[in-house]
This record gives structure tokens, sequence and C-alpha cells, in this order.
């Protein structure tokens, strides 16, 4: 796009590019937030109607390269970094709606599982556990569905490779639940079965540690605090506002994800304070997850 070339334009590598980049651009929009989504799809048509101005150029001048050719390709390359700024936002979204407490539903289905549940009985423990199942692959699906949509956007090779290694994974310990479940409905208590799911537990925690450090490496520090701060903002308001009308069914669900939303961003940093060299800016991101700390408790 920088210097396009007559020949790139011959063999229709402009066509290829351009249908490749909208479909994956419609494929992202289509799982963001409303807002983004219009962002997204307004941003696309001008693609489709600079590659259509371009084909006709092309067959108008025989496949020379004139100069509002040159002008209509740069054009579109503003239009492409635009919509660049636009999908980094859409990324930083996509993480802070579907990868927030990604370790939490795991830990309260395992803690489920090693409480005393005699009374219950077999088919008492599966009801017992049904919401926490079901909360579980929920919240899964969504995490999947998010890191493949994030992958589509990376551009190195390694941090590809490291992702993918990463859903792998987690397809792969999705597959045992369900099989630890029942061999735990049939054999309430059983020790091995107990080892086997902490185990899993345990599995489950590092992996997403790894997904989360290669989500920093595509990630601006800058872009997610002020986000995320955002927000929490959001939040902040609509469960002040919740509180005021005394709906607390609303009131709970905005302090949650707000919670959520603070332990979020003191993981975040605590795995990015490390890297930074200004001793100024690296205190300044100490206090701040200090701070969160102690309002999270």
């Amino acid at each position: 796009m920088s210097s396009p070339q007559p020949i790139d334009l011959h063999e229709d590598k402009l066509n290829v590019l351009v249908q490749v980049l909208i479909f994956y651009y419609m494929l992202f929009a289509d799982s963001s937030r409303a807002t983004l989504k219009q962002e997204l799809i307004q941003l696309c048509h001008p693609l489709l109607k600079f590659r259509k101005v371009i084909d006709v150029d092309i067959n108008t001048f025989n496949g020379f390269s004139k100069e509002n050719i040159k002008e209509e390709y740069f054009a579109m390359k503003t239009k492409l970094e635009h919509l660049n700024q636009v999908m980094r936002s859409a990324v930083i979204y996509q993480i802070l709606d579907n990868l927030v407490d990604i370790k939490g539903p795991m830990k309260r289905l395992i803690k489920a599982t090693v409480e005393p549940c005699s009374h219950v009985g077999k088919k008492g423990l599966l009801r017992k556990l049904k919401p926490l199942v079901t909360t579980f692959f929920s919240h899964s699906t969504q995490m999947l569905k998010a890191a493949n949509l994030i992958l589509v956007t990376c551009t190195k090779r390694e941090i590809v490779e490291d992702i993918e290694q990463c859903i792998d994974q987690f397809n792969r310990l999705l597959t045992t639940v369900p099989d630890l479940l029942s061999e735990l409905s049939l054999f309430p208590g059983n020790g091995d079965v107990s080892k086997k799911l902490n185990f899993l537990s345990q599995i489950w925690s590092s992996t997403t540690e790894s997904l989360m450090m290669c989500l920093d490496k595509i990630l601006d520090l800058h872009e997610f605090l002020d986000a995320s701060v955002q927000e929490m903002k959001r939040h902040k308001e609509a469960s002040e506002k919740a509180l005021d009308m005394q709906h607390f069914e609303h009131f709970f669900w905005h302090t949650s994800r707000l919670c959520r939303q603070a332990t979020q961003i003191v993981e975040f940093i605590s795995r990015f304070v490390a890297k930074v060299r200004d001793p100024i800016f690296r205190n300044g991101l100490l206090v701040l997850i200090k701070k969160l700390k102690n309002a999270i408790i």
C-alpha cells in the first residue's frame, strides 16, 4: 500500500487484499460492541469504493499507474490506518468484555466439587454444580471466541503460535471437564478425582497466564489503561444510579464488574511493571497497583 506498483494492480493483488481485510473486519465487527460495530462497518464502505474506483482507472489507462491512481491508493491507505486504530480499540474491548476474571469460573467450580456433598446424593451433586458448570462453559466459549478474533489481528508469527498453543490447550482441557464431573458424581469424595480436578485447575490457571502474557505483547499500556479507566467510571456511575433507584440486582452486577475490572488492571500492570525502565513511571504504576488492591478489598 505504501508504494503501489502497476504489477500489483494487474495481478489483482489489491482486490484480494481488500476482500480478506473486509471479511475479517466484518467478522470482528459482528462480535464487537454496538458503537464499534457501527464504526467498523462504516469504515469498510470507503475501502470498497476506493477499490472500485482504482479498478476503473486501471482499465481506463490500460494498466499504467497514473498519478490519480496513486492518489486514490494513498487515500485508501489513510482510511486503512484509521480502521486499524479502531481495530486496536476493538481488541481492547474484546479483552475487557470477555477476558475478565478468566480464572474465576474454573476456581469456583473446583471449589464446589470439593465441598462436603454426602447429603445431596449423586444426582444432587450434578444439580448443585449445574449453574457453575453452565457459567464455566459459557465464559470459556466467550473467552476462546475473543482469543480467536484477536489472533487474526496479530502480525508476529511467534505471538500467533503462542496464542494458538493456548487455545489448543484450553480446548483439550474443556473436553476433560465433563468426564471428570461424571466420574465425581459416580464416586463422590473420591480422592483421585479431586486430585485430577485440582490438577486441571492448575493447568487452566497457568494457560490463562500464558494467554494474557501473549496479549500483553500486542496491547499498548496507555490505550488499555485509558479504556479500562473509562469502563470503571461507567460501572461506578451505573452502580451509584442503581443504588439510588434501589435496583439491587443492577447494583450488584455493576459493582461486581467494577471490582473485576480493577483486578484485571492490577494483573495487567503487575505483569507490565517489571519491563518498565523509567523508575518514576515504574513507581507510579506500583502506587496505582497498591491503591487498586486496597479499593478491591
